[in-house]
């Protein structure tokens, strides 16, 4: 029967089917985790969610993402590697959210989640990178997104509205490049993420946990390297960091300030993108609103450099570079006119 549809019907029931099962799931883990006593309780410094709340819907995520692309996908050597490590990394995550795991030994899966993609194919290869950074660029680029998407998962809603625009942005590139697996499992995580966000909105009843964040930092940090961005400028290797802006912004900011003030990158602080934003004045829906429509622009201006010779690229991304250390001279300023003892 799927012989007699287009590929974008195909993506389409590939997102709805996610869709529906990922509003299936989800309350089904939400109630397993509170059973299981797996939740995220509040306290006075960084976690300022009024209840206790359940983690796991990272793994409605994951098994939404999986029912869809069962029915409707043909499993090849890529999308394989994508599900393995996927599901590498859910394991690990799921291990995480119960505070078994060491820095080192969370890292430790994570290098075998991405290797599992790299042996599946789906690696950096690009003229303007030496062949023997390859490998190495691939590692240090997945693994950062893994952790940036982590550190963008600090409010209600904030996260998986984040990453559903990238998802819609790879649709497109997918269509673009006649990519039609990537458009269909792009759409299977747009519909997953689609679901959660009915129960994670603000106020959340339910939160990805580590197990949804490592989980999409995987697959968006993957899938972002194994498109064909081909164009009149060899700056269209940057596309990436400007669809991940957002994400990468924070956690380069975050670990900035953190060392600035001696601590450890990976410790809990206050200075985040929406932490910032916050102290502005916005409400969390205002804040995620306003991340959603960063993401947007900047997945839209992905597109735009497409097109753009080298110059205009190349001032297209510089503007974006120089904005974003402006935004971080606001925030670092504003933050020690507010603790002048700091």
């Amino acid at each position: 029967m799927l012989q007699n549809l287009s590929p974008l019907q195909i993506s389409l029931l590939t997102g709805v089917i996610a869709l529906l099962a990922g509003l299936a799931t989800v309350p089904i883990f939400g109630m397993a985790a509170k059973n299981w006593n797996i939740v995220d309780r509040p306290d006075s410094n960084i976690k300022l969610h009024h209840t206790a709340t359940p983690y796991l819907g990272g793994l409605a995520i994951y098994l939404a993402t999986l029912v869809a692309v069962s029915f409707t996908l043909d499993f090849d050597q890529r999308l394989l590697g994508l599900l393995l490590g996927g599901t590498v990394i859910v394991l690990l995550g799921f291990i995480d959210d119960f505070k078994a795991l060491t820095p080192a030994q969370k890292l430790l899966g994570q290098v075998l989640a991405v290797t599992i993609g790299i042996k599946s194919g789906i690696y950096i290869q690009k003229e303007a990178i030496p062949l023997f950074l390859h490998i190495p660029v691939t590692y240090l680029w997945i693994l950062g997104v893994i952790n940036a998407i982590n550190f963008i998962d600090g409010i209600d809603g904030q996260a998986a509205s984040i990453c559903f625009v990238i998802f819609c942005a790879f649709i497109l590139w997918g269509n673009i490049n006649g990519d039609y697996a990537l458009m269909g499992f792009s759409a299977a995580m747009a519909g997953s993420l689609l679901a959660f966000l009915v129960f994670n909105a603000y106020p959340a009843s339910i939160f990805m946990g580590d197990t949804g964040s490592m989980f999409l930092g995987l697959i968006i940090g993957t899938v972002s390297i194994d498109i064909d961005y081909a164009g009149p400028s060899r700056l269209t290797i940057f596309i990436p960091l400007i669809t991940l802006g957002l994400p990468l912004f924070n956690m380069v900011y975050v670990m900035m300030i953190r060392g600035f003030m001696g601590m450890s990158p990976f410790r809990g602080t206050l200075d985040h993108w929406h932490d910032n934003l916050k102290s502005m004045g916005l409400s969390t829906n205002a804040v995620v609103l306003v991340s959603t429509l960063v993401t947007a622009v900047l997945s839209a201006l992905g597109f735009v450099v497409l097109f753009l010779n080298y110059k205009m690229a190349l001032l297209l991304q510089l503007t974006l570079l120089l904005l974003a250390l402006l935004t971080m001279a606001l925030f670092y300023f504003r933050k020690r006119r507010a603790s002048p003892s700091t």
